[in-house]
């Protein structure tokens, strides 16, 4: 019988996914690695390549490599090349490698030995920063022994350790100074002569990281031992300030005597104190300086050690403080105050004070504040400063424009304000020429920090310098019936200015301007009722018989004017017909006296003046009137033979105009003769009529 093949179980499947997915996690971060090392391994031998062209490059320029133990110099990548001791370093994508922030530093640090270290900035690369510093250990960290002591330092690193040095001080004296060394692994440090010891240790690490470390004590004493001896106060050793110190002695057990003294500001030692016995003892330092306790312990045997205190700091003196930074001058900018302390009880200075200004001020008498030395003493700084910050444009009001026209020049001003620094004054603009501004501006202000401000764009300016332009039209009127305004006059006659008329005149005015607006007035004198000035309107009716002036005068917007004179004559009466007879022999005329006739109708008898009689018209006018003009005379023969034309171009029976007052006889014995005047404004007298006999003798 054949067996069925079996298929896999749900958890055989689940464990086989799981073992893939772990082999597939190893795979991939063993890939990365890889390839994190291999780019590293990259990048290593470029810095191993730049160190070497910095210690070529420092090899030949000496004077540029530091001086003294601990400090550095560097070169950029870019001198290197240049200088031809590198080619130019590449990323891994061959893209060049920043060339200003790439340098090599050198760092000296033994008295004959330097050390060298890179910081390579690439696209995607830049040199891991050191920052750690070396860890100094001292085993062990403090003994008391009356043996040999054996110290071990020893110096740790994250990378590697470059150099070392360690300084002993004995009895609180410097006993060795190792020097700068380089550093190969643990330094092995004895101390064989009797005395209390303290080690200090310093080193470098090959990215130029310092440290140092300060050990415990070591004693080694013969009978009494000074390492036993502890100095307690409330305020710790190398600690300003600017109270009394309280300093408490506590003695080793077997202490038989003991002799207290000290110093001040590293001067010599004085004695302070001195006793039998191992009592503790409390000591009060009250004066300022930087004191230091050394105290010999003498056991019953006469054996001694001596202990040293560090140094107490006191310093009870306030600071002073110098003011400055202020200025009466104003400024746009801040102002800091500063206070400049300086200290005389040797705490010295925790700093200067400072104080900014950064708004609109004007104050006196401001100080930067309190300055303080290290031991807590302060001082106020002196209240002389000035500050005065203007930070607040100017103000300003725009005058000067009018909407109403002018024909005068136009200035505007701007009128400056200002509450802090003040303005530097007000601003103008003048307009001479003729036009029309809206929302102009008189310009900016400025005050005297430099703020400057538009004066508001809220003016108007409208100059009109050319007079309007006056059109006057006179019309002749049939009748004494007034026009005004709106009357239609354009079908009148035109009048004639300064002529004689025997109607009635009307007189029209129009204006024009650019400024867009003009009045009309006018004045009236002479035979018409006066105006007695300018009276406003532009129709004027002239009915007054006689000589009347009438003078129209057009006002634009601006006040610019111009006149316009006109002289009408009015003459509406007829003058008086006349004429003057030689060798009157009788009369029948009524109302006339001597030869002269003005009568209607008159009957005359006249003789002969050789061939013709002669006559002359009255060439006048009524009193007042437009004066004389022309005559006319006719003249008819009515009996006679043969009357006819004396042969002077006279025809008979018409009328004519100005001609000679000469007659012939020639066949004439009656006649009619007429005439009349005509004065200048056209009127004609009636007729007057004169029958003539003529007679040969009127003897």
């Amino acid at each position: 019988m054949k067996k069925r093949k079996k298929g896999f179980t749900m958890v055989e499947l689940l464990v086989t996914i799981i073992i893939l997915g772990i082999l597939t996690t190893l795979a991939y971060f063993g890939v990365s690695t890889i390839l994190n090392r291999g780019s590293n391994s990259y990048y290593d031998s470029q810095e191993n390549m730049l160190i070497l062209a910095g210690r070529e490059y420092f090899s030949d320029y000496r004077d540029k490599l530091p001086k003294d133990i601990g400090k550095t110099a560097s070169v950029t990548l870019d001198t290197l090349i240049k200088e031809s001791y590198i080619a130019p370093v590449k990323d891994e994508d061959d893209n060049d490698c920043n060339r200003d922030k790439t340098t090599v530093t050198v760092q000296k640090i033994t008295d004959k030995d330097y050390q060298y270290y890179v910081t390579l900035v690439c696209d995607y690369y830049e040199t891991e920063e050191d920052s750690a510093d070396p860890v100094i250990t001292f085993s062990p960290n403090k003994q008391s022994t009356t043996k040999t002591i054996t110290v071990s330092m020893e110096v740790t690193d994250n990378k590697d350790v470059a150099s070392y040095r360690y300084v002993i001080t004995k009895d609180g004296e410097e006993y060795k100074d190792s020097e700068y060394q380089s550093y190969t692994g643990k330094v092995t440090i004895k101390l064989t002569e009797k005395g209390l010891y303290e080690i200090v240790g310093y080193a470098y690490d090959t990215s130029g990281n310092r440290s140092s470390k300060r050990s415990g004590k070591y004693s080694i004493y013969v009978g009494i031992d000074c390492s036993q001896v502890e100095f307690d106060s409330d305020i710790k050793v190398r600690t300003w300030t600017n109270k009394n110190i309280s300093v408490t002695m506590k003695l080793p057990d077997n202490t038989y005597r003991w002799e207290l003294s000290r110093r001040v500001n590293g001067g010599e030692y004085t004695s302070v104190d001195n006793y039998i016995g191992a009592s503790n003892r409390t000591l009060t330092l009250n004066t300022e300086g930087k004191h230091q306790l050394k105290l010999v312990l003498y056991d019953a045997d006469g054996n001694s050690c001596t202990v040293t205190t560090g140094e107490y700091y006191i310093d009870k003196t306030d600071p002073t403080c110098t003011s400055s930074g202020g200025s009466t001058a104003w400024t746009s900018g801040n102002r800091t105050l500063i206070g400049t302390c300086s200290d005389k009880g040797g705490s010295g200075c925790t700093g200067n004070a400072k104080k900014v200004y950064d708004d609109d001020t004007n104050k006196t008498n401001q100080s930067p504040g309190t300055v303080e030395d290290k031991a807590g003493n302060t001082a106020s700084c002196p209240a002389n400063q000035t500050v005065r910050i203007d930070k607040t444009a100017p103000k300003c009001v725009s005058s000067g424009g009018s909407t109403a026209w002018t024909s005068e020049n136009r200035t505007l001003i701007g009128t400056c304000s200002d509450s802090g620094s003040g303005c530097k004054g007000n601003v103008s603009k003048p307009y001479t020429s003729a036009g029309e501004w809206l929302n102009q501006s008189p310009g900016t202000v400025e005050d005297n920090v430099g703020h400057t401000t538009k004066c508001p764009a809220n003016q108007t300016v409208r100059i009109d310098k050319t007079k309007p332009t006056l059109s006057v039209v006179l019309k002749k009127k049939n009748n004494s019936t007034d026009l005004n305004s709106s009357s239609n006059i354009n079908s009148l006659k035109n009048y004639s200015n300064n002529t004689w008329y025997s109607g009635y005149v009307v007189a029209r005015a129009s204006c024009t301007d650019d400024s867009g607006s003009c009045s009309i007035s006018y004045q009236v004198t002479g035979a018409s009722t006066n105006t007695n000035g300018y009276v406003n309107g532009n129709t004027r009716n002239i009915n007054a018989e006689g000589t009347s002036y009438i003078t129209f005068k057009a006002t634009d917007a601006a006040g610019n004017t111009v006149t316009k004179s006109y002289t009408i004559k009015l003459d509406r009466s007829m003058p008086t017909p006349g004429i003057s007879f030689k060798n009157v022999c009788s009369s029948s005329c009524t109302n006339n006296s001597g030869t002269s006739y003005s009568a209607v109708t008159c009957n005359i008898t006249v003789s002969y003046e050789g061939t013709s009689w002669s006559f002359t018209t009255t060439e006048k006018d009524n009193s007042g009137g437009s004066g004389y003009a022309h005559w006319y005379a006719y003249f008819k023969g009515t009996s006679g033979s043969g009357c006819k034309d004396n042969g002077k171009g006279l025809d008979w029976n018409k009328w004519y105009k100005d001609s000679s007052g000469y007659f012939g006889k020639q066949g004439c014995t009656k006649g009619v003769y007429k005439v009349k005047n005509e004065d200048k404004a056209g009127n004609q007298s009636k007729e007057l009529t004169i029958n003539i006999t003529y007679s040969s003798n009127c003897g």
